[in-house]
């Protein structure tokens, strides 16, 4: 068999080059959020409920910018696949005014939008504990935005490691600030929920900082775009970003917009349910993120093969990475198998009974969905390295809310079935996504036969 062919095992091995790192870059972001949530989880279920619910909304914004941004790692990489420098340069300096600008208009106009905390019928306590968290959070987009920028023009260049250090320093920072901000350890003051959105802030704004000064470090790779680097938009270059990072944005709303409104619908079942969805949530999309590695070595390979046009490579490596996805997700199914009941146990006390019965039943639940998870997101992955991305985020649109969205309110609310209904949602939009992404990434790269 092809898959066991040297070709492949060459493959294999670059991918995993590629995929390593940035499994360590996605997770870290979700490790971050996962810390807050354990440290949080300490002072409460109802505390642990608040912060879920306010991220649940945050979520949203942060991710349409992570979107927009994935759009230049393929922009990048067909360009660094072409060795045209000069393109490279004004991709560069659009994308970083871009981002300046939209970070900044982008965050205030989320922090105006706290209001909405009030009107998903939330516990009167939950949405007190979730608004000033989500103000104080909001703050933290404008670091995140502008990071994005630099991350993704790394990836596009294939230069993924730098960025994954910075994340794991930036965790580290976190869980220290988070020991010192939420429990006021060593004379700092005790702020609970809120210590820990001053944390995420301040670990954001130094991952920025972090990754400018390895920009200025290594200036002899990055010379020729720094001597010429202008605040300014190349509006063709701009267009062609947007029309990859808009309908990318619009597949990952579409996505955590579900998840987010599920974790609403959660709420509406009390603060032990939706502590207990937090949970289960928070191990299922560490695993999608670290999935997400494999997408986006698949990406950055496709994006550069076909921009070099090797099209065979680009064959190989689009096969190659979706085995390896299957593979990886078929491990973390059976581990949460194994470990559903003393996973809870990491974020809430013993004596929490509900809520961690909760979780161990949503734990099954996600589980059954991993294996489609992951491979729609590898399928998007290679999409987006064919510069394919309109149509999948339809997919992706449909699949979520005509299907899932659909299904979790039927089943959860109008049938009874609680927050197993919800998750039950999430299976029936994942195996539609996973069905239909799949089959058009498969139809994409067979059809380079003929180039």
């Amino acid at each position: 068999m092809q898959i066991f062919s040297k070709e492949y095992f060459s493959q294999y091995k670059r991918n995993w080059a590629l995929a390593y790192p940035l499994m360590i870059v996605q997770s870290m972001q979700m490790v971050m959020h996962i810390v807050d949530n354990i440290m949080v989880g300490r002072l409460g279920s109802m505390s642990l409920a608040g912060v879920t619910y306010a991220n649940s909304v945050f979520a949203l914004f942060l991710f349409i910018a992570i979107g927009l941004s994935l759009g230049l790692t393929p922009l990048v990489g067909k360009a660094n696949g072409e060795g045209n420098v000069t393109k490279l340069k004004i991709i560069f300096n659009t994308s970083l005014t871009f981002h300046i600008i939209f970070a900044f208009v982008f965050c205030l106009g989320i922090y105006s939008m706290s209001f909405v905390l009030d009107y998903f019928e939330q516990e009167a306590q939950v949405v007190t504990i979730a608004k000033p968290f989500y103000k104080l959070i909001c703050l933290s987009m404008i670091p995140a935005i502008i990071f994005g920028h630099f991350k993704h023009f790394l990836e596009g260049m294939k230069i993924i490691k730098p960025a994954a250090n910075i994340l794991i320093i930036s965790n580290i920072l976190n869980i220290i600030f988070n020991y010192l901000f939420i429990y006021g350890n060593y004379g700092f003051p005790a702020l609970g929920t809120l210590g820990s959105a001053v944390s995420t802030c301040c670990a954001r704004f130094l991952q920025l900082v972090m990754i400018l000064g390895y920009y200025c470090y290594h200036c002899d790779l990055f010379h020729e775009y720094f001597k010429h680097i202008r605040l300014k938009i190349d509006w063709r270059v701009l267009a062609d970003f947007i029309k990859l990072g808009a309908p990318i944005a619009l597949q990952l709303v579409a996505e955590v917009a579900y998840f987010s409104f599920g974790g609403i619908m959660v709420g509406y079942f009390g603060a032990a349910a939706l502590a207990g969805h937090a949970i289960a949530l928070n191990i299922i999309s560490l695993n999608y993120l670290l999935a997400s590695g494999f997408s986006g070595a698949a990406t950055i390979s496709v994006s550069n093969f076909h921009g070099e046009k090797k099209f065979r490579k680009v064959q190989v490596a689009a096969f190659s990475s979706a085995l390896m996805t299957v593979v990886f997700m078929s491990f973390c199914t059976v581990a949460i198998i194994l470990s559903r009941y003393q996973i809870p146990l990491i974020y809430l006390e013993k004596t929490e009974v509900e809520a961690i019965s909760m979780a161990a039943n949503l734990l099954i639940l996600g589980a059954v969905f991993e294996l489609f998870d992951g491979m729609q997101v590898i399928s998007l992955g290679i999409l987006r390295g064919l510069h394919d991305v309109k149509i999948p985020s339809l997919i992706c649109v449909l699949s979520y809310w005509v299907v899932g969205f659909s299904a979790s309110y039927l089943l959860s609310v109008k049938l009874g079935f609680g927050a197993q209904g919800v998750w039950d949602g999430y299976i029936l939009s994942l195996a539609c996504a996973a069905t239909l992404l799949g089959l058009r990434s498969y139809r994409a790269v067979k059809q380079l036969d003929v180039c």
